[in-house]
């Protein structure tokens, strides 16, 4: 069992396209003792998850080009194993609808924005024990 699996510390990839999300999510759990890289659309998320097998990958549901929908089904016909986390600020009708289809797709988890750090934190290491 990795590091990561026994709740210490994990690998994580957030894909987000939002600047300053992608940064607070990188810095909030870097203090947190996970190794965490960014990328900010679904062709460099879908090749940085490849090369680096992440225990948890972050994934925005709005990302240039196609969606965090299109990145999540990537991941589970190629067999990876991270878990995922779902997180979305769009509009409260379609926000809610691309976070159902979220978990359909294989989210394990599934975020609206804004997300509190201490939350995100919690939810993280529930995830990664």
């Amino acid at each position: 069992m990795s590091e990561a699996r026994r709740g210490r510390s994990g690998v994580i990839v957030a894909v987000e396209d939002d600047a300053t999300m992608r940064t607070f999510i990188k810095d909030f759990l870097s203090l947190h003792g996970h190794a965490v890289t960014t990328a900010v659309g679904v062709p460099d998320g879908l090749a940085l998850c490849e090369a680096m097998q992440p225990d948890l990958v972050i994934v925005d549901m709005v990302l240039p080009p196609g969606s965090g929908l299109t990145l999540i089904r990537a991941l589970r016909a190629a067999r990876l194993k991270p878990r995922i986390v779902a997180i979305s600020g769009a509009g409260t009708a379609d926000g809610f609808n691309l976070l159902l289809e979220a978990r359909e797709a294989g989210a394990d988890v599934t975020l609206r924005k804004p997300i509190p750090g201490a939350f995100l934190a919690e939810v993280v290491a529930d995830l990664l024990s």
